[in-house]
């Protein structure tokens, strides 16, 4: 009984420390579930248990941190709910039956507001008993900040990409190797070489280097190799030769990709098309140098009408250098002689955006004025505010002269047809008067008393034909008989007559060539122009002073060589006539050539005489010149082409018999000049017939026909001129003889300045013994 108490004494024992340990384990289970509960609660991924169904069994606290649900408010509800696509739920259900665990499979949830949630589901299915599917045990982990950064990231890499792609140029990356080939290539590559970046990436099918002009692959080379030296970006211009031939001018801008031992391991950069700013800087580069060396005047102003910019030429045309004007106003220029009113609606025109174009009279910085022809145009900006005025001005104060000049030659020009027609209707008055006083005179014994008053009136005839040789001068419609000579001898020969004209207390020098200096002149009227030369000169001083006539030989119109309007270039020899008198000013030197216009007092010139002097040497081709300045002298030179050749030395013909029995037609529309040339001729024995116009000597030459010897016919007539006359008749008779003559001769003649050797010339008025004289030479021919 003892031992059985004690059996049970020691199983009671046992029983209660198995019981004590049992409640220890217990506690310590406790305890070790408390632990996993709180790391469970505390924990910031999402435990979850789902059903096959989808329904929520269980789930963290952790939930309200990321979705701000409560454990409560989700379980026993469907989780299909909280998916932004139900299908991912579908589709995670299906992978875990296949494959049983899943990792990281990426979700897009709704919070509670909901705003969509990334996050990252890892799961595993646990099957029942019989292995049918039971519970799916999961984790949900927050990855919505690493989400968000990678779609910021594909975010800006696509938009970089579209950057590039829309860059008017090509971005690159190459490595460094022996042929820096090329790893990266924007599309911008296509439009700027016609290769596509796939043709060029890894020296694919073409290696971009093999683009670069073949003058310039070292130029870049060397770019590069100074890049890599310096460790520093660089810059470098070059050629390309694009797919399609065609030649670009490219910018390269690279950087240096060096690793963190500091190698190069890349080269980055851009390649931008330059080719249109380079040709327009060549474009501008060109205008810039035509607008500095243009002849025409370049002045930019701001909207203010200050001064801006001035080219070379307004230097040239002012005298002013660039410095000193820029930044002052464009008005220092004006001269008193500008127009208030014009320049005001010049401002009025620029400032409403229209461009103005007119006429300046401005001042040089010397004083002296110029005229301007200028043409103003506003610059405006892109949004049509006015920037700038550019004024393109050009200097026409020679232009302006040599108009002057020439409503000068237009007047004197009118004047001269006016002389010459009068000088062609006096000299057929002189005709008659002169004709018939010869007849009268020959007729009256010599002792006659009336042979005196005779004689007065010849010597009344020849005055007057002087005045109309004058006028047919200077409207240079004299008919000349010119011929080669020296003028060293013509100038020579008349200095005795130079001294009879001049006064005592005028000393006299003649300076002649230093060899012949042949010119192809009408004697008697060079001598004309000289004598009328002296005179001028002496009347200038009438206290006396100094006379200098000189001659010497000049080139004119050459390079380096002095200019004379109305001159060809050329060799020419030229006579001064220089005097110490009182000299002219600039007004009376301008108009010293005028007809009529004179300096003396009434009833002491009649201004005709240096106008005279000038018709002359313009009819032999030449022109003259004066310069003078009051209280300094005059200098005349006139200007005469000079002659090659010395003449041909010709024996003087002997004296003819001036009687003959021949027929001639005399054609003349003056019935007085008419019946003078006729009586004449039929005293020396001629036939005579007679006609008043062309269209009655056509019927008398067809009555006559061969019988006719010699035609005299006046050159101006009404209907038909001497001219037509003569070819009219040449055709029935082609070596009919002519002789024209005419108070002055008509346009045929001017042009020619001397009749043909079939048609010889007379000009009126002529006496019995010159009119004879031409008659008997020509029938003589």
């Amino acid at each position: 009984m003892t031992n059985d108490y004690s059996q049970l004494a020691r199983e009671n024992d046992q029983l209660r420390a198995e019981l004590q340990r049992l409640q220890a384990c217990t506690a310590e289970s406790r305890q070790s579930e408390c632990r996993l509960r709180s790391m469970f609660d505390n924990i910031h991924d999402v435990y979850f248990q789902i059903d096959i169904q989808g329904t929520v069994q269980a789930i963290s606290p952790s939930i309200e941190f990321i979705l701000k649900y409560r454990p409560e408010d989700l379980i026993g509800k469907p989780v299909q709910s909280l998916f932004v696509d139900p299908s991912q739920l579908v589709r995670l259900m299906e992978m875990l039956r296949k494959e049983s665990h899943l990792r990281d499979y990426e979700v897009e949830v709704r919070d509670r507001e909901g705003r969509p949630i990334y996050g990252s589901v890892t799961a595993a299915l646990v099957c029942e008993e019989e292995g049918q599917p039971g519970v799916v045990f999961g984790v949900l982990r927050d990855i919505n900040q690493r989400k968000q950064a990678e779609i910021a990231l594909v975010e800006s890499e696509r938009s970089l990409y579209t950057l590039l792609s829309n860059l008017p140029g090509v971005a690159y990356r190459c490595r460094n190797d022996a042929d820096w080939t090329m790893e990266f290539l924007s599309h911008g590559c296509k439009e700027l070489t016609g290769y596509s970046p796939g043709d060029l990436l890894y020296n694919n099918r073409v290696s971009y280097e093999s683009l670069i002009h073949s003058d310039d692959r070292q130029l870049v080379r060397e770019a590069v190799e100074e890049g890599v030296a310096g460790k520093q970006p660089f810059r470098v211009t070059y050629r390309i030769i694009c797919r399609d031939g065609a030649e670009k001018i490219v910018c390269d801008r690279g950087q240096l990709v060096r690793d963190a031992e500091g190698k190069v391991v890349a080269l980055e950069g851009f390649i931008q098309d330059v080719t249109e700013e380079k040709q327009a800087c060549a474009l501008n580069a060109r205008l810039a140098a035509a607008v500095e060396h243009a002849s025409e005047t370049i002045v930019i102003t701001d909207p203010e009408g200050r001064i801006d910019y001035v080219n070379p030429a307004f230097e040239r045309t002012t005298g002013y250098s660039r410095e000193e004007v820029v930044g002052r106003d464009v008005c220092m220029l004006a001269s008193e002689e500008c127009d208030a009113e014009s320049s005001q609606k010049m401002w009025t025109a620029l400032r409403n955006g229209q461009p103005w174009q007119g006429y300046f009279t401005n001042r040089r910085k010397d004083g002296s004025c110029y005229r301007e022809e200028a043409a103003i145009a506003p610059v405006k900006d892109e949004s049509g505010r006015i920037t700038n005025y550019v004024a393109v001005k050009r200097d026409i104060s020679q232009e302006a002269d040599l108009e002057g000049q020439l409503r000068q030659s237009q007047k004197m020009e009118a004047v001269g047809r006016l002389a010459g027609g009068v000088a062609h209707d006096f000299n057929n008055m002189l005709m008659v008067i002169r004709n018939y006083t010869e007849f009268a005179r020959e007729d009256l014994p010599a002792d006659s008393p009336v042979q005196q008053d005779l004689a007065e009136v010849m010597r009344a005839s020849e005055s007057a034909a002087d005045l109309t040789r004058q006028l047919l001068a200077f409207s240079r419609r004299q008919i000349m008989s010119p011929r080669v000579l020296d003028l060293n001898e013509l100038v020579y020969g008349m200095e005795k007559m130079f001294r009879r004209v001049i006064r005592e207390n005028i000393r006299t020098v003649i300076q002649p060539g230093l060899e012949p200096l042949w010119v192809n002149v009408d004697p008697g009227q060079m001598e004309q122009v000289l004598m009328k030369l002296v005179i001028n000169a002496s009347e200038a001083m009438p206290d006396g002073g100094g006379l200098t006539v000189a001659v010497r030989t000049v080139e004119l119109g050459g390079a380096g060589q002095p200019r004379v309007e109305e001159l060809d270039p050329g060799d020419y020899v030229e006579i001064s006539v220089r005097d110490t008198g009182t000299g002219m000013s600039e007004e009376v030197s301008r108009r010293v050539f005028e007809p009529f216009y004179t300096t003396k007092e009434l009833g002491r010139g009649s201004g005709l005489g240096l106008s005279t002097v000038y018709g002359i040497v313009r009819q032999m081709h030449g022109s003259i010149v004066v310069s003078s300045e009051l209280g300094a002298g005059t200098t005349f030179r006139v200007y005469l082409p000079r002659h090659g050749e010395e003449p041909r030395k010709v024996s003087p013909a002997s004296e003819a018999d001036l009687a003959g029995c021949e027929t001639i037609l005399i054609v003349e529309d003056q019935p007085a000049v008419r019946a003078a040339t006729s009586r004449i001729l039929e005293r020396f024995g001629y036939k005579i017939l007679n006609a008043e116009d062309g269209q009655r000597a056509l019927e008398l030459s067809r009555d006559y026909g061969q019988n006719i010897d010699l035609l005299v016919s006046d050159v101006v007539m009404p209907g038909m001129d001497g001219y037509a006359v003569a070819a009219r008749m040449r055709q029935a008779r082609p070596e009919l003889k002519v002789i024209l003559i005419s108070g002055h001769s008509d346009e045929e003649i001017f042009r020619r300045g001397k009749t043909t050797a079939r048609e010889h010339f007379l000009q009126k008025p002529f006496s019995i013994q010159v009119l004879a004289r031409k008659v008997r030479d020509v029938l003589d021919e």
